[in-house]
């Protein structure tokens, strides 16, 4: 299946997807507005400046800025320089308003000074989540998309004030990472290591024609990026069975508690390779489970492995029928078929008849632990450069690489029975791959480029085993075996223009997806 969406927005917002904007009014000691001030906001990290000029009435906008940290500079003939740092976080439009003080434009007056938390710029509800701040929540498996289950109007399944989970749309530096047949809405297609974000946004509301193609919250990521200083990390996170107890059903079945052992490891790295102009990094991150889960079995119960029948009546009696009985309520008067009693006398003994369908009388249940194992491994590679040392065009190239086996979501793939191998493993070799170029025209004019790559690639083994089914789970597993090839191509491009008190932003989406099943 290939599905073709072509997007044309043309809107009056500040900032396009996946980049930030500061915008503020400068004026002196007396609130009088400061015309033709140079403003410089410089990356702290990477060195790189961008440059506007406040106009007529005082007012500056810098849009389409990386998120980051900055040190911001204002200057003005016959005032002090006036000098900050300031965050910006992604999809959040920030203000500063700066005051000047009298004074040689040789003096620097540091000001420590707050933006502006509350976005006046555009309609769009959600909360932006710093480095700092993904780190410390706590997230089972480091899934980072599942931080949008924290937001108001969200619910455990999903859903975003009322809309489907499949609605709910991903970006990554950019790329749409997004299952477009998916049904999760708190899954990437690429695994995306927590320790590799360095922003992330979730809108939940009035977002704009620039932000996603669905209707449900829109969860935009940014990944970190190298610096002037080399800096990495190494970590290791562990779940242990000594810390989990045992369900309810596994109790009174006589079922030890299911082992829980969760590796989630790796490494990081980033810095310069060209000071000021080529930066890189790198992220490797592994997982191995080798946990049991719960498991039930439909197995006959002893008796009716013999041939036996139980059947209760309405009065409240159970009566037993031999094989003589059964043969004689045959039409045929043939009874028991030989085969099928020797196919049931190789099933083992259930230990939970009270969770079998007649509560014991014929059938029987066998809860067991089932082995779980789980191997997985991501990779996240990003070069940033500036291609001139005024920082006015910059290209960005990220790369994932995913590799994974584990059983597949639930317990069908899971040993049959106790000493069995899981009946299915399911590969994913899903890998992306984004790219952005940025123009800065002039002070007035941005535009920027994106191109992303996701190609979704799973399979799943499975059996041709051709078993009889009569009721009963069968002794041996008949799950086949499939696989899936998804790749999605995403061209977009943002520009924006200002003039005045006016900001214009336009720009085009071009996505195509490709859906190729083999079962």
């Amino acid at each position: 299946m290939k599905r073709l969406i072509v997007s044309l927005l043309l809107t009056m917002l500040p900032l396009a997807a996946q980049t930030s904007s500061l915008q503020g009014v400068v004026t002196d000691a007396q609130g009088a507005v400061v015309p033709a001030a140079a403003i410089t906001v410089t990356n702290t990290e990477t060195n790189t400046p961008r440059s506007s000029l406040t106009d007529e009435s005082g007012k500056y906008s810098l849009l389409q800025m990386p998120p980051g940290s900055y040190k911001m500079q204002v200057q003005a003939p016959g005032f002090s320089v006036f000098s900050s740092e300031i965050r910006l976080q992604i999809n959040t439009p920030t203000t500063l308003n700066v005051k000047l003080e009298l004074g040689q434009t040789t003096e620097t007056v540091n000001v420590t000074a707050e933006a502006v938390a509350i976005n006046t710029q555009d309609a769009t509800v959600g909360n932006p989540f710093t480095e700092l701040q993904i780190k410390a929540i706590p997230l089972q498996t480091r899934n980072v998309v599942e931080l949008l289950s924290v937001q108001p109007g969200v619910s455990s399944t999903g859903q975003v004030l009322g809309a489907r989970p499949d609605q709910n749309n991903v970006v990554l530096d950019g790329a749409d990472v997004n299952d477009n047949q998916g049904a999760d809405g708190f899954k990437a297609v690429l695994p995306i290591p927590l320790d590799s974000v360095q922003e992330f946004r979730t809108t939940i509301a009035g977002q704009g024609a620039d932000l996603g193609h669905s209707a449900g919250g829109q969860v935009s990521i940014v990944t970190k990026g190298g610096s002037n200083a080399f800096h990495g990390s190494l970590y290791e996170y562990n779940r242990n069975t000594l810390f989990e107890a045992n369900d309810w059903f596994n109790n009174r079945a006589g079922v030890a508690r299911p082992a829980l052992v969760r590796n989630q490891y790796g490494g990081s790295i980033g810095g310069p390779i060209l000071k000021n102009r080529l930066f890189f990094f790198y992220n490797w991150e592994g997982r191995k489970d080798r946990s049991a889960t719960p498991k039930t079995a439909t197995v006959p119960s002893e008796s009716f492995k013999t041939g036996v029948v139980n059947v209760l009546l309405k009065s409240g009696q159970t009566v037993t029928m031999n094989s003589a009985a059964i043969a004689q309520v045959d039409p045929l008067h043939i009874g028991a078929n030989p085969f099928i009693l020797g196919l049931m006398k190789q099933y083992p003994v259930g230990n939970n008849p009270l969770g079998a369908s007649d509560k014991g009388l014929n059938f029987n249940q066998l809860l067991f632990n089932a082995p779980n194992v789980l191997n997985n491994h991501a990779q996240v590679a990003k070069l940033d450069y500036n291609l001139d040392s005024a920082g006015k065009h910059t290209l960005m190239v990220r790369g994932t690489l995913n590799g994974a086996s584990s059983p597949p979501t639930g317990t069908a793939g899971l040993a049959q029975f106790p000493g069995q191998a899981a009946s299915q493993t399911q590969l994913d070799n899903s890998r992306g791959l984004a790219g952005r170029y940025t123009a800065v025209f002039n002070a007035h004019t941005v535009n920027v480029f994106n191109y992303g790559y996701t190609r979704l690639g799973t399979a799943t083994t499975g059996t041709q085993n051709v078993i009889p089914s009569f009721g009963f789970t069968t002794l041996q597993p008949t799950t086949r075996p499939s696989s899936r090839i998804a790749p999605t191509h995403l061209l977009s491009d943002d520009i924006t223009w200002t003039a005045g008190r006016h900001s214009v932003q336009g720009g085009f989406a071009f996505r195509y997806n490709e859906n190729l099943r083999l079962a």
